[in-house]
């Protein structure tokens, strides 16, 4: 800022003419308004960047827990599903799956016990 005012005032009394001036100081003052550009450009990308990754971060939380919370309900349904299967008679497991049973004795059964 000082070297900036120091300049204008130099120049100011060096030429007679203010467009004199102000083409004296054009380039000091477009180099100076190209840094302080550059410099918020940088400050301003940066927080840019850094909201970016935070929202990505924010994404990848939730993703991953709606990962585990699938997983889950995945487990609960099988274990749901295999308390069924325990619970259910031959009949019903036979009307469900297409498939005989196994007997205790390890042999493929019907409904009503017969074996093949």
């Amino acid at each position: 800022m000082g070297v900036l005012l120091t300049a204008f005032l130099l120049a100011v009394f060096h030429y007679p003419t203010s467009g004199d001036v102000s083409t004296a100081l054009a380039a000091l003052t477009g180099t100076i308004g190209t840094i302080v550009g550059a410099y918020f450009g940088v400050q301003a990308g940066g927080s840019g960047a850094n909201k970016a990754a935070n929202q990505a971060e924010v994404a990848r939380q939730a993703a991953e827990q709606g990962r585990q919370d699938a997983e889950q309900g995945r487990q609960e349904a099988t274990t749901t599903a295999l308390k069924l299967a325990a619970a259910a008679s031959p009949e019903v497991a036979v009307a469900v799956t297409g498939e005989p049973t196994l007997g205790t004795s390890g042999q493929a059964t019907t409904p009503g016990g017969a074996g093949p």
